[in-house]
């Protein structure tokens, strides 16, 4: 899951881009829209954006055929814009299942859900 760690990890484009075909597609979860590449990367900037530096952690990685299942978590300080929240210098914490499917060595898909409620939550909670 190397593409992953250095995509939102250091924002590192070059191991995706290898992988990715022509016709690959992203969603945030399903039954959602999907997004082309350039679409997919630029929702990432932005929550890199966000959320500085980023750390990943996996919990699990399961690959079968021509599919891995992964489990992780990105770990942030909440330091810029986010959905409409100021930034709060918390930490956050976002939750992440992604399925990517291969054909022919390619990326051709990649359906992701996420636990943005949670994060959402811990960003606006008052501190007491």
């Amino acid at each position: 899951m190397t593409l992953l760690d250095a995509l939102w990890s250091r924002g590192d484009e070059a191991p995706l881009r290898a992988l990715v075909s022509d016709d690959f597609r992203y969603a945030l979860s399903a039954g959602t829209r999907t997004m082309d590449l350039s679409a997919y990367l630029e929702t990432v900037h932005g929550f890199r954006a966000a959320f500085s530096p980023i750390e990943l952690l996996f919990h699990r990685v399961l690959c079968e055929g021509g599919r891995v299942a992964a489990h992780y978590s990105l770990l942030g300080e909440h330091s810029g814009p986010f959905y409409g929240t100021e930034p709060t210098g918390r930490v956050g914490s976002l939750e992440v299942m992604s399925v990517l499917h291969f054909e022919a060595d390619r990326l051709v898909r990649q359906t992701s859900v996420t636990d943005f409620l949670t994060l959402r939550r811990r960003l606006a909670a008052r501190d007491t």
